[in-house]
């Protein structure tokens, strides 16, 4: 199976209803959101923190929910949606903040999750995000810096 790419969403949002993939605005999300469709054309996904795993072209209402706060997105129901969409088993290009890959390493633990942001400050991320875009993984600039990949053992049966 081919890699999907997730994308962390983001607290600047529309206030009218909108796709998914043009509710949230920062540029940080732009530029992850942009990455992500050079990485993984087809394959992308979004993870809110209230609707969990999403895709682009999802119509949705604003909200004011971070992740871990009461009734954001759980490992359980984040694990059913990517059963229900059929991904469990892909490897994953996680282009989110660390609460986020975290949330998705718990889910894809049978899967290789690769963190190409994890360790980076804010400008070395938004760097890197332009070179994954323009479809380059390293340029002679990022080579030294790390790209965390895990794959845990088999995930447990959900419950």
């Amino acid at each position: 199976m081919k890699p999907i790419a997730i994308v962390g969403c983001g607290a600047q949002k529309r206030d009218t209803p909108a796709l998914a993939g043009d509710m949230y605005t920062s540029q940080y999300f732009r530029a992850s959101y942009q990455a992500a469709i050079a990485i993984a054309p087809g394959r992308v996904f979004i993870l809110s923190a209230l609707h969990g795993l999403m895709r682009p072209w999802q119509q949705i209402q604003p909200y004011n929910l971070r992740l871990g706060g009461e009734g954001s997105i759980t490992p359980g129901r984040l694990l059913a949606q990517a059963q229900r969409e059929g991904v469990l088993s892909a490897d994953v290009v996680a282009l989110c903040g660390a609460d986020y890959a975290g949330l998705i390493e718990q889910v894809w633990t049978g899967s290789v999750v690769t963190r190409p942001l994890q360790g980076l400050g804010i400008g070395r991320q938004k760097h890197r995000l332009v070179h994954l875009a323009n479809g380059a993984w390293d340029c002679d600039f990022c080579s030294t810096w790390p790209v965390a990949k895990s794959a845990a053992a088999p995930r447990a049966a959900a419950g």
